[in-house]
Parts: C-alpha cells; structure tokens; sequence
C-alpha cells in the first residue's frame, strides 16, 4: 500500500477551514430570528407606534446578499492576488464591525446604522468571505471537486441552523427590563464569528492560488451569468410565495410556522449543496445544472396550476425547492471552472456570485409586482424565469 500524500493533511484542513467560515457566514441565513425584537425595541412587550414595521426590516437581507455579490463581483481579482487567509481576515473584520454597527444602530433606533452596518459592512464581509476559499477549494481536490466543494458550502446553510438557535439563547440571556438585548447579542456574535473566521484564516494556505494562461471559455461566461441569475431569481421568488402561503395556512402559527420552515429550507439547502456537487463529479456539471433547473420549473408549474393550500404538501414543496437551489449554488462555480478554466478564476467566481446578490435584489421587487394573493401568476413567474436560465444554458453549450 502506498503511504499517504503528504498534501492530504494540508487539504483536508483547507476543506475543515472553509467549513468552519462558511458555518459563519451563515449568521445570515438566521436574521429573521431577530425580526421580532426588532420591531419592538420600544414597546418591548408590545409593538409601539414608533417602532419598526416588518415592511421596513424585510430588505435587510436581500440588501445584505445584494452587496456580497458586488463586493465580491468587484473584488474577485484583488481576492485572488492576495491569496484567501489575508482576504478572510479582511472580511472576518468588516463582518464583526458590520454586526456590532447593526447592534448599536438598534439600540439608537436609527434603522440607517442598521442597514449600514448589517447589509452594508457585513455584506462585504459576506461577499469577501465567501469568495476567498472558493477557488482553492475547486483546484485543490482534482478527483472530488464536487464532493470537496459542495460540503464545504453546505456549511453556509448550516450555520443558519447554528445562528438561529445560539441568536434565542443569547436573546434571552440578554433581556432585561429596559432592552430585549438585541445590541448585545449581535456584538456578542460579531466577536464569536471573528475569532471563528480568524481560525479559518490560519488554517488555509497563505499564497495566492496560481493561474494559468488559458483564457478558454471567456465567451461562455456572460450567458452563464445571465442564467445564473434569472435560476436564482426564479428559486428565491417561488420560495417567497410558498412561504407566504404557508404563513396564511397556519394563521396565529405562522410564527410557529415560519420558524420551522426556516430549518426545513436549511435542511434542503445543505443536502442540496452537498449531494448535488457530488453528484456532478460523475453525471457533468452542465447535465446535472439542466436537471436541477427542469425539476424546479416543473414544481413551480405544480404549484401554480394545482391546490396550494395544503399545509404538507406546500411543505414538501418548499424543501424539494430548496433542494434543488442549494444545488445550483454548488454546481455553478464548478461549471464556471470547467468552461473557463483556472485563468482569472477568483474573478469570475467573483461576478458569478454577483448574479446571485443581483437575484437576491431582483426577487423580492418581483414579488411585489404581484397583489397580496396572486400566487398564481407568482409561482408561473418563478417557473418562467427558471425556463429561461435553462435557455441560457444551452447557449452556453452553443458559444465556442
């Protein structure tokens, strides 16, 4: 038997850190935990007229996603000359300051130092970081790049199901008579999620990743990205009107509801990033992106011309989406790298994620297009918006 490569240790602890930052940058799948405090920081223990409307908190998020895909779009090349470990403190510092600055713009009531600091710092933090291992994590796994990729990425998803929870602890622990304890239990995360990052930094390589010359498949690119963003776009806005749905079936539990369906969506979102990147090792890329894409519209079809108020199946519904997004998010830095290359790799992973902070922007102004119970035509519009990435696709495969 031959011994070990020597390289395998140092891959395998490559593989550990992007996890670990990835479980960290998922603070951000479970915001919604701190919506309802956030709109009663004055009345505490019952919504006063000064306080925030839901209306006003819900683009936090999507703003916070929308800046991840330009800082990273804007700084891929910059990312990838100084190598992942110094990129990964930078973004583990903007991260920390921007939580910290969100906290204090709650406790002022000041929603600008909210958004400021939450989607505007943070999201730097989140565009930076969750570029840096990305191409290190692809060229450093030749054989297995899908299962390496994948897995490591499935933490981003998981790390809203460590968020979440670890958000009502510290909630509680904080309260008091006078506050809910939001500012403190955003800068207590920020100072958790540094010193985790910071961890992650150390243990990846420290020297920008190499390149080659090819320039191969740069014509491809612009119509990868453009179905990158209108699959995207397509998932997030039908999992906003199943989502809405869900909440009317429940009624007084949609609280209740809306929580479990978070972890449900995490759930999918990991199995999704984790088995589909594994199984594009052996089935292709660009086949196993088609296949993603063709079940998602086919449920969106489902959903939009047959009975949507059934509780169960809607739940079904929503974790096969889910399923299916997560999916597409692993699957499409591979692709990019398979008809690419390596050449100028970290910016082109850079503008792809780009698409999908775009899509994060553009879903939620979709859904508004539609009146209150036009879920129909919601759901028609996901399912047409996914046929046309699948379009794309193909012309992807067209362009030489």
């Amino acid at each position: 038997m031959s011994p070990p490569s020597p390289e395998r240790p140092a891959r395998l602890r490559a593989w550990l850190a992007a996890f670990l930052l990835y479980l960290a940058l998922g603070q951000v799948q479970a915001f919604t935990a701190l919506l309802a405090p956030l709109t009663r920081l004055i009345g505490l223990d019952h919504v006063s007229p000064e306080d925030w409307r839901p209306a006003q908190l819900h683009l936090i998020v999507p703003a916070a996603l929308g800046v991840l895909g330009l800082s990273a779009a804007l700084l891929g090349r910059w990312v990838e000359r100084i190598g992942a470990r110094r990129a990964i403190v930078v973004a583990a510092f903007c991260f920390a300051v921007g939580l910290i600055l969100a906290g204090v713009g709650a406790h002022r009531h000041a929603l600008w130092l909210v958004y400021l600091g939450y989607a505007g710092l943070a999201g730097i933090g989140l565009g930076v970081g969750y570029l840096a291992p990305l191409p290190g994590l692809i060229d450093g796994f030749p054989g297995r790049r899908g299962l390496a990729l994948g897995t490591a990425l499935a933490g981003f998803s998981a790390g809203g199901l460590v968020a979440a929870p670890l958000a009502g602890w510290l909630l509680h622990h904080f309260r008091s008579t006078v506050s809910l304890g939001v500012m403190e239990t955003l800068a207590t995360m920020g100072v958790i999620y540094f010193m985790l990052m910071v961890v992650a930094a150390i243990q990846l390589p420290s020297r920008p990743m190499r390149s080659d010359d090819r320039a191969g498949g740069a014509a491809r690119f612009p119509a990868l990205w453009v179905a990158a963003f209108l699959g995207i776009a397509g998932g997030i806005l039908g999992l906003a009107h199943a989502r809405a749905l869900l909440a009317a079936a429940y009624g007084e539990h949609a609280v209740l509801s809306q929580a479990g369906l978070l972890g449900l969506l995490a759930c999918g979102d990991v199995a999704g990033r984790a088995l589909w990147a594994a199984v594009s090792d052996h089935a292709g890329r660009g086949p196993t992106l088609a296949a993603l894409w063709i079940g998602a519209a086919l449920l969106l079809a489902g959903l939009a011309l047959f009975d949507r108020e059934h509780p169960a199946a809607l739940l079904g519904a929503c974790a096969l989406l889910a399923f299916a997004c997560g999916g597409v998010a692993a699957v499409l830095p591979l692709y990019a790298f398979e008809i690419c290359g390596r050449c100028d790799l970290g910016a082109r992973l850079g503008r792809l994620l780009g698409a999908w902070g775009a899509a994060a922007l553009a879903a939620p102004l979709l859904a508004g297009l539609h009146p209150p119970q036009g879920h129909m035509a919601g759901f028609g519009t996901a399912g047409g918006l996914v046929l046309l990435a699948l379009a794309c696709l193909w012309a992807v495969r067209q362009v030489k």
